[in-house]
């Protein structure tokens, strides 16, 4: 394969990775209930979006010097644990928000006392770190293994694309909460982006 289609499929395949909800929705919505600034966030997910890709190019490099892939271990990085981590957010929230129904105006701090910014970060990281892009394994394959600065290179496109695509992704849906003032979803937000978190461990499962 030569460079230009290497490039032209680094670059495909790092949008459309990157548009995944799970890669980039849990950041708005773990944001939205740690009551984050907008810079905070993107801080958070851009930090998480080079430890993702950075994740995918160390494993891209190690199967193609290896020429072979460990499917059980991908298997697991890449769809079990960020999914567990995602259902263990989500059904932290829901708990939390349940056992405090009736005191409102206290439960958000609770939440936020029984749930660090700290440990928020890190699971956040955690779920990125863990579930390397694998449709970018074949593109890192395909590169001779002595070509390192075609390797650098693809690896530095792919980290920039998805970047970008997760960081433009998560300003537009923080907008779009900030729009929102329904009554109802202020008394309800951390169940529903429990049950969202919840849904998106399953979207790890699947895809």
């Amino acid at each position: 394969m030569d460079n230009y289609s290497l490039l032209l499929s680094a670059v495909t395949l790092s949008v459309i990775h990157a548009f995944m909800p799970n890669h980039w929705l849990p950041f708005v919505l773990v944001g939205r209930v740690h009551g984050w600034e907008r810079r905070k966030t993107l801080t958070v997910l851009t930090i998480a979006a080079v430890l993702h890709t950075t994740a995918t190019a160390v494993l891209g490099a190690v199967l193609n010097s290896a020429r072979f892939v460990i499917e059980k271990y991908i298997d697991l990085t890449g769809h079990v644990i960020p999914a567990m981590i995602l259902l263990a957010f989500g059904s932290a929230y829901i708990i939390l928000e349940l056992a405090h129904r009736g005191h409102h105006h206290h439960h958000i701090d609770e939440i936020r006392e029984k749930i660090s910014d700290k440990g928020a970060i890190t699971g956040l990281f955690l779920i990125l770190t863990f579930s390397p892009c694998e449709a970018m394994i074949p593109v890192f394959l395909a590169v001779d293994p002595w070509n390192v600065a075609t390797f650098i290179y693809l690896a530095v496109v792919m980290a920039v694309s998805t970047t970008a695509v997760m960081l433009i992704l998560t300003w537009l849906s923080m907008k779009g909460f900030e729009r929102i003032r329904l009554h109802w979803l202020e008394h309800h937000e951390r169940i529903v982006i429990g049950v969202v978190l919840i849904l998106l461990s399953g979207l790890f499962l699947v895809v």
